[in-house]
Order: structure tokens, then C-alpha cells, then sequence
């Protein structure tokens, strides 16, 4: 995530986008051109409203209700006493991780990125609120693209390819149905979370 974001860079190889090794590209323009969603999103103590509208300062309050639509966020907003004027505290204490989570979405959303990085995102929700993220993610990764880090699989089930990382390298790579068949590493971690989910009635992975 670091080195995709140029908060350092490679010591060895390139990082190529569209062609161009991105260090010959203006570092402000590229950051701009990327979203991030996090494990532990980041919100300021504002509204609801404004800390959507950090991802475009410039979007009206339609293109705010649009995002929230988006990312499932708009229901339960609208269930807040001042819906989108809801002040949402320090780091945004007076909502719980799922509703966080998805106003993270709604700004990711609103910011429109080139480059999308999922980092954890629905690793600390439960299983109905990580239905509503995945939704939600569904429509925020359309037409640009994804990097999804995740211990979750099922959040990698719909990935193009996936790489898989064991003691920080490369052991896997494939797409979900390939990386079954091969019966290595990854096969195992599904197996594993898979039995684990049966026992606490989660569901496959």
C-alpha cells in the first residue's frame, strides 16, 4: 500500500502505470488520483455531510446523498435525529465501525479514484454489516483499479487475480477458481476459515 501510495518507493524495479514508471509522474496529480479505504477509517469531528464531502469539496449535498446511496450509508443516516448534520464526534465516536466504514466508502465514492486501495476493510464487522460493505465496495471498485488487502477471503472472491503473501512473499497468484484447483496455500487458508465459519454459523467463504 506504501509504495502503490509513493509514500516511499521501490529500491529495486519499477512501478509502472499506464506504461510510465510512476516516478516521472507530478507526486501531487498521482496521490490525487488515488482513494484509500481503511481498516480504521479516519473521520474529523464534523457532520456526516462534511466528512463525506472531504473526498470533493466542490460536490453538492445531491452528489453527497448520491455516494451515500452508493455505500448503503444513506438509510442509516437518514435514521440519525440530524441526518446528515449529525455530528459524528472525535475520530467519529458517535457511530460504530460498520457506519464508519461505509461513510469512508461514501467519500472514496465522492472522490472518484483511478486507483482504489481496500485495506482490511471489513475485517472488524460483523457478518450483516460486512454484506452492506461488500455491496457497497461492489459499486465503489466499478471501471477503476483495485487493490484489496483482506484475511477475510470472501472479500477476494470476486478479485481479478490474486496474490497471496507468506512471510512478505509472493508464494500464490491466480484467480480464486485457479488458486482452488492448485490446492496450495490458499486453498488451505479457505479450508481453515471455512471450517472456523461453519463452527460459529458464518457461512462460506
Amino acid at each position: 500500500m506504501n509504495l502503490v501510495s509513493r509514500f516511499y518507493e521501490p529500491d529495486q524495479g519499477q512501478i509502472v502505470i499506464d506504461g510510465v514508471d510512476y516516478r516521472e509522474l507530478d507526486l501531487r496529480s498521482y496521490r490525487n488520483q488515488i482513494g484509500i479505504v481503511l481498516q480504521e477509517p479516519f473521520l474529523f469531528a464534523g457532520t456526516i455531510a462534511e466528512n463525506i464531502k472531504y473526498g470533493n469539496p466542490e460536490a453538492s449535498f445531491e452528489e453527497v446523498v448520491a455516494a451515500a446511496r452508493a455505500a448503503n450509508a444513506h438509510d442509516f443516516i437518514l435514521d440519525k435525529s440530524d441526518g446528515y448534520d449529525t455530528v459524528v464526534g472525535e475520530r467519529g465516536a458517535k457511530l460504530s465501525g460498520g457506519q464508519k466504514q461505509r461513510i469512508s466508502i461514501a467519500r472514496a465514492i465522492l472522490h472518484d479514484p483511478k486507483i482504489l486501495i481496500l485495506d482490511e476493510a471489513t475485517s472488524s464487522v460483523d457478518v450483516e454489516t460486512e454484506r452492506k460493505i461488500q455491496e457497497a465496495i461492489l459499486n465503489l471498485v466499478k471501471g477503476r483499479t483495485t487493490f484489496a488487502i483482506a484475511h477475510r477471503l470472501s472479500t477476494l472472491r470476486n478479485a481479478d487475480r490474486l496474490f497471496v503473501m507468506d512471510r512478505g512473499k509472493v508464494v500464490e497468484e491466480g484467480t480464486h477458481e485457479e488458486l482452488m484447483e492448485k490446492k496450495g496455500k490458499f486453498y488451505d487458508l479457505v479450508q481453515t476459515q471455512s471450517a472456523v465459519n461453519e463452527i460459529i454459523g458464518i457461512g462460506a467463504v
